[in-house]
């Protein structure tokens, strides 16, 4: 949600089909349009990290004193988390402390935010690219049988008589395509570089909450 008078300019309000109350921390209010914003920039974590289009309800109400209010269920999609215990909110590898009301009304705490040096924006454009790829929707996997036959008649491309020679390599090799996981029928070895010193890398692997339970179904098809 965000407040009418925080709106950024041009922002187009989208009158919704009836208006509805709203409960929130800060006192109940009033909704009647909605926006969408694009590109939306938590500078204090990063100055080019950015969130894909969303749509905000919008409210417009002087008992509450927030000017965007976040829901659990869009921090727990960003990675985003309250620690208390250290007063401190974290998204991914990024960590701001807790702010007094008024901090933000601070101009010269305001003008450190947004000035960034550029050695830091190209350390942050290269961190937020790893990050981004968090964000894209991982598809849970489809382990069916291939039909072979059907496959080889899509090869456009290639003559009939390709098309059936290729079809009879593929079914000399037909376990590869019973949609399953194997196990590889030889033993491997690696050949390890004695003076290698070991890596361990102490921070977990971050996964967006909205892929977990994918994860973790293809993790345990995997055993």
């Amino acid at each position: 949600m965000i407040k009418k008078s925080a709106l950024p300019c041009g922002a187009k309000l989208i009158p919704l089909p009836r208006g509805e109350g709203v409960q929130t921390t800060g006192g109940p209010t009033q909704v009647t349009h909605c926006v969408l914003l694009d590109a939306i920039v938590f500078p204090e974590f990063s100055p080019t990290r950015h969130l894909k289009e969303q749509k905000l309800m919008v409210f417009d109400s002087p008992a509450v004193r927030y000017d965007i209010i976040v829901s659990r269920k869009t921090l727990a999609e960003m990675g985003m988390s309250l620690d208390f215990k250290a007063n401190m909110t974290r998204w991914l590898d990024r960590s701001v402390p807790f702010h007094p009301k008024d901090w933000f009304t601070d101009k010269e705490a305001m003008q450190q935010v947004f000035k960034t040096p550029p050695t830091a924006v190209l350390k942050a454009e290269a961190m937020d690219a790893y990050a981004d790829s968090l964000f894209h929707e991982i598809k849970a996997a489809k382990y069916e049988k291939a039909d072979l036959d059907a496959h080889a008649k899509t090869l456009k491309h290639l003559t009939d008589l390709q098309q059936q020679q290729l079809l009879a390599v593929f079914k000399k090799h037909e376990p590869l395509f019973n949609g399953k996981v194997g196990k590889f029928p030889r033993e491997v070895h690696f050949d390890v570089d004695p003076e290698a010193e070991p890596y361990h890398y102490l921070r977990p692997y971050p996964v967006n909450h909205a892929n977990m339970e994918v994860l973790k179904n293809e993790l345990c098809a995997l055993r």
